[in-house]
């Protein structure tokens, strides 16, 4: 996780005279990945109606967190200072971050929580393609796309003792029941409304939402096919599969691609119309992740045609464990063909 900004002199401002003023965290998700921060000293849901009202906006604004402030114009003007470098223009007060970001901040400053437990009342035309853009936006997350295994632990983040575990690609068991991020969020949090479950749910100190959106960075960063390196290729009479890389500065993005007729040698109906579907390019940033991709297929009895010399310790550790496995036919691994493209050839017979 990233380090918090400092809002030098936020804290003393419960010391300040003013009345109170309410600031909010608001979200849209015609804009996901955006926030807009700003203060009011009428209503709360009087000033979220005023910016949804423009025809210019597809949807409304939904309130992330509001709260009350001692004077709520150094406060404002303390969190753009201090998340400047996330506002893509300085007229507007629009933050490309994740909300619980500039919450943890406003945390300091809180006087009285004022989220609202549900929707602002909206007409009916507005309610109905908010929920069917929360619904939308809640079904393209999966767990594999943020690089979070299964087993995974997640921790709430209002409440770090609330903690859940991910079981498949899009569900998470929480208090016993089998259930989804949003919805254990939406349970936590007492909204009577839908929640974008990414934004609450952390993994390895990181939110889930930025967590995937630097996972997409990474696999962009380097967008010249030039620059992808081969870290392992196999191949087979129908084709092959590869595993190659990307240098970034964080360290390695791994892609597993395959070719049209791999399906052919491998003997998995799943697998196969999961191909065919075209959904097979998969990303990791570990290499543990990028082993968990390979062994989607039989790739140690496959021919082995290169290997990366950064990775070929590593590859021949993989192959001589998944040799040992019951599941592997060891009698099919050309464990000379591996020695030859895993080890240097002055190490060769030490």
């Amino acid at each position: 996780m990233c380090a918090q900004p400092t809002l030098h002199g936020l804290t003393s401002i419960h010391n300040q005279e003013n009345m109170s003023e309410i600031i909010y965290v608001l979200i849209n998700e015609a804009m996901p990945g955006y926030v807009k921060v700003g203060k009011t000293s009428t209503s709360l849901e009087q000033r979220m109606r005023e910016l949804s009202s423009s025809t210019s906006l597809p949807l409304p604004f939904t309130c992330f967190y509001a709260c009350t402030v001692n004077n709520a114009k150094f406060v404002e003007r303390q969190i753009h200072d201090a998340f400047d470098n996330n506002r893509p223009n300085k007229r507007r007060e629009f933050f490309q971050i994740s909300p619980a970001r500039i919450v943890a901040a406003l945390k300091l400053a809180e006087l009285k929580n004022l989220t609202p437990t549900d929707d602002i009342e909206m007409n009916p035309e507005d309610w109905q393609a908010l929920e069917k853009a929360r619904a939308e936006r809640r079904s393209q997350f999966k767990f594999s796309l943020a690089d979070v295994p299964v087993g995974a632990e997640l921790i709430f983040i209002n409440d770090h003792n609330a903690k859940a575990k991910v079981i498949d690609d899009r569900s998470i068991e929480f208090d016993g029941e089998l259930t989804s991020l949003s919805a254990s969020a939406k349970k936590l949090l007492g909204y009577k409304y839908g929640v974008q479950g990414t934004a609450y749910w952390m993994y390895e100190s990181e939110i889930l939402d930025e967590r995937r959106k630097r996972l997409e960075v990474n696999v962009n960063e380097s967008p010249d096919t030039d620059e992808r390196e081969v870290i392992l290729k196999v191949g087979a009479e129908g084709g092959s599969i590869t595993l190659s890389g990307i240098r970034t500065s964080s360290g390695w993005t791994f892609n597993l691609n395959t070719i049209d007729q791999t399906a052919d040698f491998i003997n998995d109906a799943d697998l196969i119309d999961e191909m065919e579907q075209g959904q097979i390019l998969k990303t990791s940033t570990t290499w543990q992740g990028a082993l968990e991709l390979l062994d989607k297929y039989p790739w140690t009895n496959l021919y082995p045609l290169n290997v990366h010399s950064e990775f070929g310790s590593k590859v021949l550790d993989a192959v001589t464990t998944r040799a040992k496995s019951t599941e592997n036919h060891s009698d099919a691994i050309d464990f000379t063909r591996w020695r030859l493209l895993c080890v240097p050839q002055g190490r060769r017979g030490r």
